[in-house]
């Protein structure tokens, strides 16, 4: 489960990266409709990178990351 969740993580992070290479500036997510869909989908992937820490946190295996300082 812990391996899926790391996947999955990486995976939204090559693509939160990837559908925002476009944007350099906040303006640019908010100054045209394609830039808001941008923002929309970013969020939409950053809420789910959280959804995803939040399990690891929850998980039984969460020992193996009590060595990891913030």
């Amino acid at each position: 489960m812990v391996y899926e969740t790391l996947k999955n993580i990486e995976t939204a992070i090559t693509r939160l990266q990837e559908r925002t290479v476009q944007i350099h500036t906040a303006d640019d997510f908010l100054l045209s409709p394609f830039g808001m869909e941008k923002l929309d989908a970013a969020c939409m992937v950053l809420i789910a990178l959280g959804e995803s820490i939040k399990t690891l946190e929850n998980s039984p295996t969460k020992s193996c990351f009590l060595h990891i300082q913030q």
